[in-house]
């Protein structure tokens, strides 16, 4: 699945560029480490924060976290089938805002075509400044699979309800097993395209806008529309055209069990892979780049 190829590949940020290439791109996208200066007030005000913290957090946690936590872990279980999604759109959509405007601010600082005449051309340049912004920002991708397990935990106890359907006997434990699996495996590759199509949109829209808030908006507006699109497309499978289908063809709750769940996934993964080829092959025609940059790449 190109899903899984182009998720290894950006998690892997050692792509081969020549070295000058590499310090170049490096010293004008200003990713160069600095030094944090500190004040001496704020150090010691910091310590003095420790100290009491040290004495204040325990009592406080044993008197108020306890109770907090548990409402806070009924709140997050109770509303993930939203907060997954949610979170999977504010993930995609910082990475897809950060990715377009840090490649066009390179138009802006008249450096972008002197890096496009360098040996891995404007492949490489859209590249590096995707896996480089995903090198520096993996905290936010910790907090997309927090909620990812989120909702795998809150699948093995409600999938069921998740789909609207309950049953009794054989065909309970049928379809509880089948939908836990699905749905978490939807999740799954639910947070690997999020990622993918974001840095693809990202990468392939500031090869023909040169304003940063005309191309922030435009793909952020379409990464929105791209998952928006997903998502109603399994809602419909599960709850419309499957339901509807059993109906006609009095399909008992054994076959509903083993397809329901099943098919809602094939569709979902499809349409996402579908999604993504198409992305691959117009970043491919945005830079101009061969097959065998491409395969390069991932």
């Amino acid at each position: 699945m190109l899903i899984w190829r182009l998720r290894r590949a950006l998690d892997d940020p050692n792509l081969k560029l020549e070295s000058r290439w590499q310090r170049y791109t490096t010293f004008t996208r200003g990713y160069l480490a600095r030094e944090a200066a500190g004040l001496p007030v704020v150090g010691a005000v910091a310590s003095l924060l420790r100290g009491v913290g040290l004495i204040v957090l325990p009592i406080g946690a044993i008197l108020f976290g306890a109770p907090l936590l548990v409402i806070l872990m009924f709140v997050v279980f109770t509303t993930s089938p939203i907060l997954v999604p949610l979170a999977h759109l504010l993930y995609g959509g910082a990475i897809a805002y950060q990715v377009s405007g840090s490649i066009v601010r390179e138009r802006e600082k008249g450096t972008y075509d002197q890096l496009c005449a360098l040996p891995p051309g404007s492949v490489g340049l859209h590249w590096a400044h995707a896996t480089s912004w995903l090198l520096d920002h993996r905290a936010l991708r910790t907090l997309a699979v927090v909620m990812v397990l989120v909702g795998t935990a809150t699948t093995l106890f409600g999938s069921v309800s998740l789909f609207g359907l309950t049953y009794t006997g054989t065909s309970a434990l049928l379809f509880w097993v089948l939908s836990c699996a699905c749905v978490i495996a939807l999740l799954t590759i639910d947070h690997y395209s999020t990622q993918v199509t974001a840095t693809l949109l990202g990468m392939t829209l500031p090869a023909s806008v040169n304003s940063i808030s005309t191309v922030r908006i435009s793909t952020v507006t379409l990464f929105v529309l791209v998952q928006m699109s997903a998502y109603l497309i399994g809602v419909l499978s599960a709850g419309v055209v499957l339901p509807t289908l059993y109906r006609f063809t009095n399909a008992s709750s054994e076959m509903i069990a083993l397809t329901l769940p099943t098919i809602t996934l094939l569709v979902f993964t499809a349409y996402r892979e579908w999604i993504i080829r198409r992305l691959w092959a117009q970043f491919r025609s945005a830079v101009n780049a061969t097959p065998a940059e491409m395969e390069a790449l991932c």
